[in-house]
């Protein structure tokens, strides 16, 4: 079995060392901070999960909750790596769960009682859920003993006017207008519109297969959900034909670097979006889903356009914009 334990080397240096085991035999591994060591874990039990035959999964009872903590901040870890995760939602995820009291850490996982969770934070208590399903999901069975949190009320999403979003269009800068054409029509994410390259315009299409993180372009998408889409009409007036087809950013800085996230909530946008009531960037993505919605699209091609992993998601944040509704006449 898997484990990390925190010892002192002959220098007085603190490491924490994973003790692991394979079909070779019994091995440990150093690392200077625990988010590696709680990856290297993490990794390990998942490949060892996958060789195991199902009697040999329900005899892995003996995980304590430090170990079922550790296996899940590995797995964060390791998103954080491949740019799935921000940096900043994984320090939120490591103080949350880091911080419980360690006699409960010091307990099997599998046999604490519901009413022993009682008294910790929300936010802890949805990220410990989140770590029972996926030791649930790993064996293919068990079930999660974190009381059943209570559902927040349903956030308002805003919608900008049409007026308010083609105005702007009209008096911002060609790079802001392609910025905004591409949120408003087809719904990309900021972090897809900065990962555009020229080599990702293919004659009358978009391939939508990268996005921009604090770490840079990273290959592949937030919700692993390629797309090719028809480019907007409008924007071939405002591409550079001299950089067709070249390893170009799309949209670049007064330098002719690639922008980072911080370029859709400062400057010139940040100004342009307040101006004229529309909020948030990503406001222009509920826009451009409304708008759909509104010419009667099916909820199937606006999830696939969208980029989310399943019609399920998309029901659940416009499902009260169906086109049933919004064209009922009263």
């Amino acid at each position: 079995m898997t484990s990390i334990k925190k010892i002192k080397t002959r220098h007085g240096c603190d490491v924490f060392r994973v003790h692991f085991e394979n079909a070779a035999g019994r091995f440990h591994k150093s690392f200077k901070t625990l988010d590696p060591a709680c990856c290297f874990l993490f990794l390990s039990e998942s490949e060892r999960f996958l060789e195991m035959t199902a009697k040999e999964k329900e005899r892995c009872r003996d995980w304590h909750l430090r170990k079922l903590i550790q296996f899940y901040v590995g797995k964060k870890v390791s998103q954080c790596e491949t740019g799935h995760l921000r940096q900043s939602s994984l320090d939120t995820i490591k103080h949350a769960l880091f911080s419980i009291d360690e006699t409960l850490q010091e307990k099997l996982a599998l046999n604490i009682r519901p009413s022993e969770f009682n008294g910790l934070p929300e936010n802890t208590l949805k990220h410990l859920h989140s770590a029972y399903l996926l030791l649930k999901a790993m064996r293919n069975r068990g079930v999660s003993p974190i009381p059943k949190l209570k559902k927040k009320a349903e956030k308002p999403i805003f919608i900008p006017a049409f007026e308010n979003v083609d105005m702007m269009i009209e008096v911002a800068p060609v790079r802001e207008k392609i910025a905004f054409i591409l949120a408003s029509v087809i719904g990309l994410r900021i972090s897809e519109i900065l990962a555009l390259d020229y080599t990702d315009i293919q004659g009358e299409y978009l391939n939508i297969a990268k996005h921009v993180t604090g770490n840079g372009v990273i290959e592949g998408l937030k919700a692993d959900v390629q797309r090719r889409i028809k480019t907007p009409k409008k924007l071939f007036d405002f591409f550079d034909n001299n950089k067709r087809g070249m390893n170009v950013p799309l949209i670049i800085s007064e330098r002719g670097e690639r922008l980072s996230l911080c370029y859709s909530r400062t400057g010139i946008v940040k100004r342009l979006l307040t101006e004229h009531g529309i909020g948030t960037f990503h406001n222009l993505r509920h826009f451009a889903a409304l708008q759909l919605f509104e010419k009667g699209v099916d909820v199937n091609f606006v999830s696939r356009l969208l980029g989310h992993k399943s019609i399920h998601i998309t029901m659940d944040i416009y499902g009260r914009f169906c086109s049933d509704i919004l064209r009922y006449d009263f």
